[in-house]
């Protein structure tokens, strides 16, 4: 991702300056060009007094027959100028060897399967693979390419494995919007089953051990026609129950009292505390998060505040020996690791696992797993990466031999896994 974000700021250079020797060039010798035309509207908002004048508001209508047709001329005039760049097909050529190379996801394993995306090189989308044991014959599990050959549907984020690994579950976008249906599907016939998740968002759900069913974060179902203006409230957590309707799903825990709260849903291995990390619109965006934890052995689950007021980031880790593990960034601006017992969730009964150090934890998307009874921890070193295992007594066991300075991604895995990719 970061070449190809580097050849993105590259070709933008190199298209700005195309694309002003181009127009001085028409300008002189074809003459201008033509734009569609936008036509000015008397809309006037009156602002305490003060008016201000929105001539384009008619724009706003997305859907209308007057906007699309606009949108199509201003599209067909750039299409038409673009193909005339003598540089284009330089840059296309260019750009597709630089991509051209196969690329593997991280394996993670769930049951006696294992799990890994694949693109040839020129995919739209990678490929899930599925293999029996490690050196099983891979299987696929999952082609997003398959599902839409016109690229007006997208497989988002990863697919989520239940536990024993027969079931997959994976969210699709239609052309682009941040509302995803998720839909399961049925490993060993290949075949996905009447249940839909939809109006979901940025969460992905989570299985329940058992495999028949899934917690989830939603919204509610906004009004027809309006599902792209419907802004992000009433997020709420659920649990659908395989073979049920989804309409009698049953709600977990919402905040009325705070429309704009989300909440991001993880459960403990042993299914008994469903963690919710919630935020003041999505969940990581302001880099503050509260944390509740509900006790699921109940019918009606208690809910217990672990931390409330938007104090600090926190990511969680995991759970192990009764204990749930949190990346944070309070009272530690580069990270620390703490650990919070639910049972206990006063602040002074928290306990520091590994304090902050010299190196950065990642702030936007964590840097800490639970595998193997272990804390593998992330760090950038050097502006590079650098990955230390602790007991989940904090003490430092070893670090992660690295072939050489770079970047790397990974280090998924359970408490009870005796590895990791």
């Amino acid at each position: 991702m970061q070449i190809l974000k580097h050849l993105t700021a590259g070709l933008l250079m190199a298209w700005f300056c195309l694309a002003a020797t181009m127009t001085r060039a028409d300008n002189g010798a074809a003459g201008r060009i033509t734009y569609p035309e936008a036509k000015r509207g008397d809309v006037v908002d009156d602002f305490f007094g003060v008016e201000v004048a929105d001539p384009y508001r008619w724009l706003e209508e997305l859907d209308s027959p007057e906007t699309r047709a606009w949108v199509e001329a201003e599209a067909k005039l750039t299409d038409e100028y673009v193909e005339k760049l003598p540089a284009r097909a330089a840059l296309k050529q260019r750009l597709t060897q630089l991509l051209d190379h196969e690329k593997y996801g991280a394996p993670f394993h769930r049951g006696n399967r294992y799990f890994y995306s694949y693109n040839s090189g020129l995919q739209p989308q990678g490929v899930y693979y599925m293999t029996r044991g490690l050196v099983g014959a891979p299987a696929v599990a999952l082609d997003p390419n398959q599902i839409s050959t016109n690229g007006s549907l997208a497989v988002t984020g990863h697919p989520v494995v239940s536990r024993d690994g027969a079931r997959l579950a994976y969210g699709i976008s239609h052309g682009g919007s941040d509302w995803t249906e998720w839909h399961i599907r049925d490993l060993a016939s290949g075949r996905d089953l009447p249940d839909v998740l939809r109006w979901m968002k940025y969460y992905a759900p989570i299985w329940s051990p058992d495999g028949k069913g899934l917690y989830y974060s939603a919204f509610p179902a906004p009004a027809p026609g309006e599902e792209l203006r419907a802004r992000d409230l009433g997020d709420a957590v659920y649990y659908h129950a395989l073979g049920t309707p989804t309409s009698g799903d049953r709600k977990l825990y919402a905040r009325p009292d705070h429309p704009d709260w989300q909440f991001a849903p993880h459960l403990t291995r042993d299914g008994r505390w469903l963690v919710l990390l919630a935020g003041e619109g999505e969940v990581g965006d302001k880099g503050l998060n509260n944390i509740y934890a509900l006790d699921l052995r109940h019918p009606n689950p208690a809910v217990t505040t672990m931390m409330e007021g938007f104090a600090a980031g926190y990511f969680f880790a995991g759970a192990d020996a009764g204990k749930l593990f949190f990346q944070t960034s309070l009272d530690a601006p580069r990270g620390r690791v703490i650990a919070i017992d639910p049972t206990k969730p006063d602040r002074p009964q928290w306990q520091e696992i590994v304090p902050e150090g010299p190196d950065a934890m990642d702030a936007a998307y964590g840097s800490v797993s639970l595998v193997n009874h272990e804390l593998v921890v992330r760090t950038l070193h050097d502006a590079h990466s650098q990955v230390k295992i602790y007991g989940l007594d904090g003490r430092l066991r070893r670090e992660v031999a690295l072939p050489g300075a770079g970047t790397v991604s990974g280090f998924a895995g359970e408490p009870d896994d005796r590895e990791t990719f």
